[in-house]
């Protein structure tokens, strides 16, 4: 799985991550892990060794929503955290392409998140209209 609905849902270290960088007011909507198509394959081959190797060379990218911002960061590090406030955001795109692209735009700024599943990054893209419909 590489969209999480809850804190409890998401593996230790984004869990612990997100921890830190949510507000005690803010409410999680939504984590995609954007996971490296090869390893999400390795995964599914079961066999142990390829995937922990493959893991190593994985992306450590992670997309937030919550009630009220979207959050860009990584795993195990400090700093690398991007976040958009929704009430800033007037415009959300999504464009299919290798690498699709969540755009988001507002007032005097635009911003691109890669979404290395097309499936999930429509989901998110989704679930920030839904959010700023709410």
């Amino acid at each position: 799985m590489a969209l999480y609905e809850s804190l409890s849902e998401a593996d230790p270290k984004t869990r612990e991550r997100l921890e830190r960088l949510l507000q005690d007011d803010e409410e999680l909507v939504l984590v995609l892990l954007n996971r490296d198509p090869l390893v999400r394959w390795l995964d599914s081959l079961g066999v142990q060794s390829l995937v922990n190797l493959a893991r190593k060379f994985d992306g450590k990218e992670r997309l937030a929503l919550t009630d009220q911002r979207v959050i860009e960061f990584q795993v195990g590090a400090l700093r690398d955290v991007d976040d958009v406030q929704l009430e800033t955001i007037s415009s959300v795109d999504f464009e299919f392409a290798a690498h699709s692209e969540i755009e988001l735009s507002g007032s005097g700024f635009e911003k691109e998140f890669t979404a290395r599943n097309a499936d999930e990054g429509e989901q998110f893209a989704d679930a920030i209209r839904g959010q700023l419909t709410a």
